[in-house]
Parts: structure tokens; sequence; C-alpha cells
């Protein structure tokens, strides 16, 4: 090979390195990717929302929705585990038209959706592994659609579409974030997280959602082992660890969601288990929240009972069988009455009422919490504080972070762009040089 020819080929090598070594600073203030600077997930502006899905490694209905769902009793599903596998399970469990359902998630970990009807109830149960969340959707609204994964996410939250309009909807905020129903929210309906066992206890008549899905997946196999545990988060966040309130919990601190009015609260485990009994009001809404801390359940009813506000506080006297509080956390109110995690009233003046369910409320990851709701109030040592957007502390910790990491990327950018003249001054001057010669 001649010496002019070697010279051509090192120029287009080194030119290719050069803009390969360049592309990952310049691309991203090109494209306006999300950077993990403080950047918040603005719920007003749906442009923004529907711009930023992330990719994921599924294409759409990659992960396929169950659409046929089958059941067995509770009877039929403890035959066919261990008593090891049984104590440890989790579900979610919901109660619809006086009939109980419990969706185990070693299923839901590999389906994320399941489409059913009762009676004229036409819902959807959602469960993000990759948040922690699972949402039970009221999906009559839809016209009759079904919905399906995107095989996208937003801030590692499931988005998913309804096979109607093809409209993507969050699962976490519950709106339509692109699409024909963009802005439109879902109605939601009372779900809970639990371990088998108990939610056996309190429902021993429930319905079980089958592993007979007619699809081919090991149910045994967990393809999140030790996500969980762990701070690593898979996919594009804008949570950033070192700023406050961010940096307060682990980022999959189990934080529970409450909605009440235009108001969001959160409620991380930790700081629930100072204080088991919440008594919240926000807009004239009276909620009142719990969590049984030896069993790891968090649920909450509204307040009012026949027009009347009631207060409440943990039971710490037994009065009642077994049968009748489950062996799980019970509460009083100021009259004295005595109720149960079913939110039946097992003794006292109120005693054969029920409590109505809260069903603005679930479980998620924090790091999931609270970049969804920067406008959040946070439950902590006993009382609230202000998410991101709420304090100007906050907004001036958020800002001054944003400026270090934009100054940082222009130096970074900089430095590239003089690397690369060099690079490119090099082998075009020895490209000459050779060709003289």
């Amino acid at each position: 090979m001649n010496l002019k020819k070697k010279s051509r080929i090192n120029f287009i090598v080194l030119m290719f390195l050069t803009v390969a070594a360049v592309l990952p600073y310049v691309s991203p203030l090109l494209v306006g990717g999300v950077s993990n600077n403080g950047d918040k997930l603005d719920l007003t502006s749906l442009t923004r929302a529907c711009v930023e899905v992330t990719d994921a490694p599924p294409p759409k209905d990659g992960i396929p929705a169950i659409d046929n769902p089958q059941y067995i009793s509770a009877l039929e599903f403890e035959s066919k585990h261990t008593t090891d596998y049984l104590d440890e399970a989790r579900v979610l469990g919901v109660v619809i038209n006086d009939q109980a359902y419990a969706y185990p998630l070693d299923i839901l970990n590999w389906h994320e959706i399941v489409n059913d009807k009762s009676d004229d109830t036409i819902f959807s149960v959602t469960y993000c592994p990759l948040t922690g969340s699972g949402v039970l959707f009221l999906t009559n609204v839809l016209n009759g659609s079904t919905i399906g994964t995107t095989g996208t996410l937003l801030e590692n939250n499931l988005v998913f579409y309804d096979r109607l309009s093809d409209t993507w909807w969050s699962q976490m905020l519950g709106i339509g974030i692109c699409g024909a129903n963009a802005g439109m929210s879902l109605p939601t309906y009372p779900m809970v997280e639990l371990l088998w066992r108990d939610w056996n206890s309190m429902y021993p008549d429930t319905q079980v959602l089958s592993r007979n899905t007619g699809y081919s997946r090991n149910y045994d196999s967990n393809p999140y082992a030790g996500y969980e545990e762990s701070g690593s988060i898979w996919f594009q966040t804008s949570f950033t660890r070192h700023i406050y309130p961010y940096n307060l919990f682990h980022p999959k601190e189990v934080t529970y969601v409450v909605t009440i009015g235009s108001q969001v609260y959160l409620f991380p485990r930790s700081e629930l288990e100072k204080q088991s009994v919440i008594n919240l009001e926000y807009e004239g809404e009276n909620v009142v929240i719990l969590f049984d801390k030896e069993h790891n359940i968090l649920m909450s009813f509204s307040a009012t009972l026949n027009g009347k506000t009631l207060h409440f506080s943990e039971n710490t006297d037994v009065i009642a069988e077994k049968r009748m509080t489950f062996g799980l956390l019970t509460f009083t109110d100021d009259s004295g009455t005595v109720w149960n995690l079913r939110g039946e009233a097992i003794a006292g003046k109120f005693n054969g009422e029920s409590l109505t369910r809260w069903n603005a409320a679930y479980n998620a990851y924090w790091f999931a919490a609270v970049v969804h709701f920067p406008s959040a109030k946070i439950f902590v040592n006993g009382t609230y504080i202000e998410n991101i957007l709420g304090s100007t502390q906050n907004k001036d910790a958020v800002d001054k972070n944003a400026q270090i990491q934009a100054v940082g990327n222009v130096l970074l950018f900089l430095f590239a762009l003089s690397g690369m003249g060099i690079l490119i001054v090099i082998p075009i001057y020895s490209y000459l040089k050779n060709k003289r010669l």
C-alpha cells in the first residue's frame, strides 16, 4: 500500500473515531434528552410527557396482557403450591360487586395487565414491577376497549394504550399522555397489595388468577429478582439521589400514594412505622390512612360515615375474636367503635356499619412517587414537608444543581470540540505533508 493511500485511510478512520467520541456529548444538547439533573415531570405538559417516554426492550404488546383471565378457588390455589411459597406470595386484592379477586404478583410480573369484567363493571388490573405500583382502572369509559402494553416507559413507569383509540396512558398518573384522549383521566378503584395468607384470611371465598394464562411463562421465576432491594434504577429517570427531598429515603422504599382532590400525599413506609393511623383532611374530604406494621399492609378509607366525620386511632385492646379481626390491625374511632381492616365495625356504637375504601391510593417505590408528583406533600416525622416544587429551598437546590450540570455539559462540549479540532488538524497536516512528498 503506498504512502498516500495509507494516509487517506488513516484520515477517514480518525474522523470516524472523532465523531463517535464527540457524539455522546453533543447529542443531548441536540435532542433535548432528560438528564439526571433534577428535572421534574411536569404534569401540565402532556407534550413533554409524550415526548419523553423511553423505549423498553419489549415491543408493543411484547409483554402480553391477559385478556381472558381464568380463576381458581383459594383451596385449589393452595393445593398447587408449597407452604413456603404460600407464606411468601404477595397478591393484589380487590373486591368488585361483592366478589373478591386475588392477582399473584408472580403472574403480573410477566403480564402487567389483566383485562376483565364483573357484571357491568369493565376493569383492568395493572402492575408495573419497575415502579412497584399496582392500580386498578375502571375502563367502561373507554367504550369497551381493553388495554395493552406499549413497550415504552415514562419515568420507568408502565405506559399502556387502549386498543380502540390508541391513546397512550401513564399508569401512575392515570392520564392519557398521547393520542385522542390525551389529558383524560381514568377512574380508579380500591386495590391493596399484601401477602396471600392475609388476603385469604380476610376473604376466604376469593377467586385467584390462574397460571393458565394462554402463555408459556415460568411463573416460578422472577424476571426482576433483586431489583426491589437494590438502589439501581434501570431506565431513564429524573430522580437525583443527592437532591433534597429525594435523598431522604432509599429509592425502593415502599411509599403510599394518596390523592385527595387536587392534592397528592406521599407516605413512606418507614415513616408510617412511627405512626400507623393518620387522619387526613383536604378540601372537605376526610381520609384515614392505616398501616399494619406486622403484616406490611397499607390501606385507606373515607373517614366520613353517614355524614359524620370520624377521628381514628390504633386499637390496643383485644376485644374481638380473630375471625372478626383476621389477626390484623384494628382501629377505633372517637366513639369507641372498633373497626377491622375490611372497614367493618365489629364492636361499639357503629357495630355492623362499614367504611368506604378510598379509591385514589396505591403503593409505589419512593423514586417513582417523588418524581411523578413534584408538588406532593411528604409525611416525615409526623408532619408534612413540600416536595421539589413546593418550597423555595427545594427549587433553589434543583436550580443550582441544574446550573452546575449545565456548566459541566458546556465545558465537556468545548473540551470535546477542542479535541476534535486537534484530531482533525493533525491528520489534515499529515495528509497534506505526504501529498507534497
